[in-house]
């Protein structure tokens, strides 16, 4: 293993690159290097170079190269013209602690590269009018496996001269098991993250999405993809939607409110696309432009539980009830004549000037009250019509008294939004499993004390 450094300031090219007295200076100088697996290449902080990396050779599994940062303060900045860090065919190849920053094209990007691991970066859009991804894993032939994209700033930053990613922040398309998680992206257009192009196994989960445009999280064309614990939040767009047809989802404990945008049909979680056989349990929805949840006729085979959907706070204007639940379709039968939709367990409030649950399809284009849904559908049995209490409109924790406590079913999970344990059994609906809060004790002083709980809350409070 070699250590190499790089200095803009006080590098030369001339020198050996092996120690921070005799680093090199350029970008360029990385580039038309060979390196060994192990190797690390690491850039001064606080320094700045016009110049785009090309990584130039492969790691292999057990060793990987790194690209890096060496010493303390702000990330070394990389990027102009094109790509800022760009590799084509290299595997094995980790990036982190470095700022990707006025490119036009890809702040990052791994071309057909297995086992790239990019982590804690910040990149941002740079000249260009139209950068086009923040983060990029895509092939052109065959998966690719082993991409871990972790606990990146992307969008938003205050130290570069334009700071946004128009289109996608981290685009993985064609990739195997992917890991997408504790990332904070900000400022996107089109959408925040997207999975796309035949993906398998990939994991979206822990990220913070909030203050773009166009979409949280888009699902396309993937199989067997998870998203859970994410935050989706003021949006102007839609929460997690669907193209191109994807099967085999789970979507749970994800948190999506305050999608504002009111020019487009923007919806908190929109199953459509012909997306077959899904789950989608204990998220919590509130405060969205269109409707909290909807299913469109040619996506089949969801199950539906344990979800909080909040309309109340949503808006009353356009063609259909906005900020309900809508089901577009009737029973276990779809308005394409396809069979498999599931809904129980789930908590619905409606806006003061709508209903439940919408529903076109199946010769009904009435909207419906839980009561009628339960009729018409033989769904529901279970669901509930009221208000989920959440300690405020920022806090979507329960308050004592909230009627989604101990109110789902055991669908197989054990970990809630903020990694508490769940009940086995009865797991509150939502993202949040109820504890003994600071408001719960006040909601408790109200009511004399824990007399009046019942055993068990009383039992899940520890008391």
């Amino acid at each position: 293993m070699t250590v190499y450094y790089v200095d803009a300031t006080g590098g030369s090219d001339a020198a050996a690159g092996t120690s921070e007295a005799a680093a090199w200076k350029t970008v360029s100088k990385v580039n038309g290097e060979t390196f060994l697996p192990a190797d690390v290449v690491l850039f001064k902080p606080g320094e700045v170079w016009a110049e785009n990396l090309v990584i130039p050779s492969s790691g292999n599994s057990s060793d990987p190269i790194i690209f890096g940062a060496y010493g303390t303060g702000a990330r070394p900045i990389l990027g102009t013209t094109g790509d800022a860090i760009f590799g084509n065919g290299k595997d094995w190849i980790t990036v982190e602690d470095l700022a990707a920053s006025n490119w036009t094209n890809r702040g990052i990007w791994n071309q057909n590269g297995d086992g790239w691991t990019i982590q804690r970066n910040t990149v941002a859009g740079g000249n260009a009018v139209n950068p086009v991804h923040g983060i990029r894993c895509n092939t052109t032939g065959g998966n690719i496996t082993n991409i871990s994209i972790r606990d990146n700033t992307v969008g938003a930053i205050s130290s570069v001269n334009n700071d946004s990613i128009n289109r996608v922040g981290i685009l993985a398309q064609g990739t195997t098991g992917a890991i997408i998680r504790g990332n904070n992206i900000a400022t996107t257009n089109v959408s925040s993250i997207w999975l796309g192009s035949s993906g398998v196994d990939n994991v979206v989960e822990r990220n913070d999405i909030h203050d773009g445009y166009g979409g949280g999280i888009t699902i396309d064309a993937q199989t067997r993809c998870v998203a859970r614990y994410n935050e989706i939040h003021d949006l102007a767009g839609l929460g997690i939607g669907f193209n191109n047809g994807s099967s085999d989802t789970e979507l749970y404990y994800n948190v999506i409110h305050d999608l504002t945008d009111t020019t487009v049909t923007w919806n908190g979680i929109d199953i459509n696309n012909s997306a077959a056989g899904g789950v989608c349990h204990n998220n919590t929805v509130y405060a969205v432009f269109r409707h909290c949840f909807v299913i469109d006729g040619d996506s089949t085979d969801w199950v539906v539980k344990n979800n909080i959907f909040d309309a109340s706070a949503g808006t009353t204007s356009g063609a259909h009830g906005f900020g309900d639940l809508r089901i577009i379709g009737i029973g276990n039968r779809d308005e394409a004549g396809n069979t498999g939709f599931i809904e129980d367990n789930n908590l619905v409030l409606k806006h003061a000037s709508w209903d439940y649950y919408g529903a076109s399809g199946a010769g009904d284009g009435t909207l419906q009250t839980l009561a009628t849904w339960r009729a018409a559908s033989s769904n529901g049995a279970n669901s509930i019509a009221g208000d989920p209490l959440f300690v405020s409109a920022s806090d979507f924790r329960l308050r004592a008294l909230s009627p989604a406590i101990d109110a789902g079913v055991s669908v197989g999970l054990l970990i809630d939004f903020d990694d508490e344990r769940v009940s086995a059994a009865t797991p509150d609906m939502g993202a949040y499993e109820h504890g003994l809060t600071e408001a719960a004790r006040e909601d408790l002083a109200t009511m004399g004390g824990l007399g009046g709980v019942s055993t068990t809350l009383k039992s899940k409070w520890g008391a």
